[in-house]
Parts: structure tokens; C-alpha cells; sequence
């Protein structure tokens, strides 16, 4: 009978083991996906501001709305993974949006340009990091 005990508790055991790491892996892997979306946004920034910056352009080449498109369409495709297997709320779409207007649009005054590309980089990046921070600390 104590054999049949214990055995049963070894195996609870095992089950309760099982659920957490896979309960910490999910976590873990919501989180890099966060930190990468937050350097993917820091390079983005980068790039967009001293893009525009190099002799107060008023209009990007080619190859340059394609490096930017590029990093915007890697933030999307992130955001898409997290909405898809992470969190049910509603991702920023219409920020992405802005962001994206903000980093190849010409029509933004020069002057204003690095702040308007900073604070949309800002508003999303901190909706996204609140968002991944409740998720991924709820069960614990």
C-alpha cells in the first residue's frame, strides 16, 4: 500500500514538474520575443532619424524606404506571433500605422520628424511591454 503511495506522489510529482517548465518556457519565450521587438524598435528609430537627418532630406531613395519597410514588416510580423500564440488583447495595428507614416512619409515637418518617430516608437513599445509583462507574470 505505502508502495502504491508513493509511486502515485512520484508521478503527481512529475505531472506538477511537467506543467511548470513548460509554463516557464512559454514565459521565457514571450519575453525574448518582447526583447527582440524592443531592439527591432530601438534600430528602427536609429535608422528612420538618421535617415532623414543626412542633409535634411525631402524625400528617401529606393533603397532606403526598403531598409526601413524591412524592419517595419519584422515589428509586424512579431506582433503577429505574440497576438497569435501570447495575448488575446488587441495589438497596436493603427499605431503601427503612425510609426510606420512617421518613418517614411515626407510630409512631416524636419524639425519634428525625430520627436513625432521617437513618441509613436514610445507610445507602442510601452502598450507592447505592459501588455507581455501581464501576460507572462498572471500565473505565477
Amino acid at each position: 500500500m505505502v508502495g502504491v503511495f508513493s509511486l502515485a506522489l512520484t508521478v503527481l510529482g512529475w505531472f506538477i514538474i511537467i506543467r511548470n517548465s513548460k509554463r516557464l518556457a512559454k514565459r521565457s519565450e514571450l519575453i525574448s520575443l518582447c526583447n527582440y521587438l524592443d531592439q527591432d524598435f530601438s534600430k528602427l528609430d536609429d535608422l528612420a532619424v538618421n535617415t532623414w537627418s543626412v542633409a535634411e532630406k525631402s524625400v528617401l531613395t529606393e533603397s532606403e524606404e526598403s531598409s526601413i519597410a524591412l524592419v517595419i514588416s519584422n515589428i509586424e510580423l512579431r506582433l503577429e506571433l505574440i497576438k497569435k500564440h501570447y495575448l488575446n488583447e488587441n495589438m497596436p495595428e493603427t499605431q503601427i500605422f503612425l510609426y510606420r507614416r512617421a518613418c517614411t512619409s515626407p510630409v512631416i515637418i524636419h524639425q519634428k520628424r525625430a520627436l513625432t518617430i521617437r513618441s509613436e516608437s514610445l507610445r507602442i513599445r510601452s502598450s507592447i511591454s505592459i501588455a507581455c509583462f501581464q501576460h507572462a507574470n498572471k500565473n505565477l
